[in-house]
């Protein structure tokens, strides 16, 4: 598989007041995936249905992962393109001179990575437990996640310290979905699309 993935970003820097900043910045990306050949596994273990605990009669045979795709009947053209946006602005307050405020906001895209859009089942330590074969899908769907964050910093000559709290709200969130469990411990999770996920912190 292969990815060509050129970008374009630019910051800006803007005195408002004595005391307050503002800061900008962007960033477009273009990305073009590809693989190379058909997307096929062959073996002589059922991993369509990893219940079965035997070798599959006949040998060898090649499976298509297109089965487990989103959409199993676009499996033709395994070529995806992004156009990736992102952005964030920042406005900085003096309160005295060794204490800002900030609120930030920011926007980004991440497209999928190769291992999700493409694995055949690979044993990938990005689980617990490493017994699970990653299935990737070519239909996935690019991240898009919004950001606002705020803060205090505290800088003088003999302390620095900080607090902030953000929150993050991600469409399309790409995670994990369980498929099949053997009763030996082997898994096979696919990557998918979910909109269920937030991320904040303090």
């Amino acid at each position: 598989s292969n990815a060509v993935d050129p970008g374009l970003f630019f910051e800006v820097l803007m005195p408002v007041t004595d005391n307050l900043t503002f800061k900008g910045g962007g960033r477009g990306d273009y990305i073009r995936t590809g693989i190379d050949g058909p997307r096929q596994i062959t073996g002589n273990i059922d991993v369509v249905n990893p219940l079965n605990q035997g070798p599959v009669p006949g040998g060898i045979f090649p499976i298509n992962m297109g089965v487990y795709s989103s959409d199993p009947s676009n499996t033709t053209s395994l070529g995806r393109s992004f156009t990736l946006a992102s952005g964030f602005t920042t406005l900085e307050y003096q309160i005295v001179k060794e204490m800002t405020a900030y609120a930030n906001y920011g926007y980004a895209e991440r497209a999928p990575t190769l291992t999700e859009l493409y694995a055949t089942g690979p044993f990938i330590g990005v689980l617990q437990q490493g017994t699970s074969r990653l299935i990737g899908d070519p239909n996935l769907k690019k991240e898009q996640m919004h950001q606002i964050e705020t803060g205090l910093r505290y800088d003088s000559r003999i302390i620095k310290a900080g607090v902030s709290g953000y929150h993050s709200w991600i469409t399309n969130y790409i995670t994990y979905a369980a498929n099949k469990l053997s009763p030996k411990g082997l898994s096979q999770v696919v990557f998918t699309n979910t909109d269920l996920a937030t991320i904040a912190g303090t």
